[in-house]
């Protein structure tokens, strides 16, 4: 765990910056109506995170690489083997290094950011929310992955591809659904940050997850894109 609590945050809320950037790079750049598979969507903000890490390095924020795509979550110093954990992939990772840190296994941690897609399915009518708390929030707190290990929080991305099959339900209604899925699982509930949704934008979100393993308890930072079109 970084121990320098102000350096972690301004990590943090420069790595948000990024992804919130990205995030509405890729759906200016959606073809409209498009409903793409989650690593197709992926791989977009994958480009995406380049492009707006080029521009935010102009102001002199950013970092001198982005994430990382799909790669295996890293070893630590602390493991003198090989651990199960090293052979999941979170669908984005970025790492962070503390030069004033007293020893080499504080020096360095990875950031994880978990991505799935909401709505209903176009072509089956299964809906995303409850796929994005088991394969995605619970992951983040069960020890089968344990992403964000050792670090005090980590991010979902919510792909917000429709409101049902006839956009007939609501952004609180997608909500509900999610929160009735984390309950099942005994996970914290997720609440909206701003006053209200940003259509056809990024909403922020929070939730907060109890572990058996370092950091606990652990902040969730929730993305949902709004990937509609008027």
């Amino acid at each position: 765990m970084i121990a320098n609590t102000d350096l972690w945050h301004d990590y943090e809320n420069r790595l948000i910056e990024l992804f919130t950037a990205a995030l509405l790079l890729l759906r200016a750049g959606m073809p409209v109506n498009a409903v793409l598979d989650e690593d197709d969507i992926n791989r977009r903000l994958s480009l995406c995170l380049r492009s707006a890490n080029f521009e935010l390095l102009k102001d002199g924020r950013g970092f001198e690489s982005p994430p990382v795509l799909t790669a295996p979550m890293q070893p630590h110093l602390e493991d003198p083997v090989r651990t199960p954990q090293e052979s999941k992939l979170p669908d984005f990772q970025h790492q962070l290094m503390d030069g004033q840190a007293p020893t080499v296994e504080s020096s360095c941690i990875c950031y994880h950011v978990e991505c799935k897609r909401l709505g209903r399915s176009s072509s089956t009518g299964a809906w995303f929310p409850r796929d994005y708390v088991i394969r995605g929030v619970a992951r983040f707190r069960d020890d089968s992955h344990r992403y964000g290990h050792r670090c005090r929080s980590g991010a979902m991305i919510g792909y917000v591809q429709n409101l049902g099959t006839d956009d007939t339900l609501s952004f609180d209604d997608i909500l509900s659904l999610v929160n009735a899925a984390n309950q099942r699982s005994d996970l914290g509930l997720i609440t909206l940050l701003p006053p209200d949704w940003s259509l056809y934008d990024v909403t922020r979100l929070h939730q907060s997850l109890a572990r058996q393993f370092p950091v606990t308890p652990f902040r969730l930072h929730h993305l949902w894109l709004d990937m509609r079109y008027p």
